[in-house]
């Protein structure tokens, strides 16, 4: 039996046919003893794969009102709400997920609002304390 070495996220490539597979075929048919007596489990070496299972992963980067705030400077539309002096307050809570819930916002410009709201959900992870109300102002 000759090793597969071409294989990916659970799928078979071109080539992983010599074990009598069709390209594209799903790797749940083919067993993990199979892939191990072939000395590879999906296109990985065994040296490789416990090299792998002995990664410790990095904690989460920190991400809160700081971070937010930079990240939606970076990423939001410039020039909305031009021409009259924008007052925002948005108010919120994270929940165990890192998500920003109960969101209340006062704006006067409606855009900004939408753009506020589209980043927020877009946002990483949150790493802030669980309930802990984050109140983001523009002036």
């Amino acid at each position: 039996m000759e090793e597969v070495t071409d294989v990916f996220y659970g799928y078979f490539n071109h080539g992983a046919s010599s074990n009598g597979f069709a390209s594209g075929e799903a790797a749940s048919k083919y067993s993990m003893r199979q892939a191990e007596a072939s000395s590879s489990a999906f296109g990985m070496r065994r040296a490789e794969a416990a090299d792998l299972a002995e990664l410790k992963f990095a904690e989460p980067k920190p991400f809160g009102k700081t971070e937010f705030l930079a990240y939606f400077e970076e990423n939001r539309r410039q020039n909305l709400c031009e021409g009259f002096e924008l007052k925002f307050r948005a108010e919120f809570f994270i929940d165990e997920k890192g998500v920003p819930f109960d969101v209340k916002i006062e704006s006067n410009c409606e855009a900004f609002q939408e753009e506020f709201i589209h980043w927020l959900n877009k946002s990483p992870k949150w790493t802030v304390k669980l309930n802990e109300l984050i109140v983001i102002e523009y002036k």
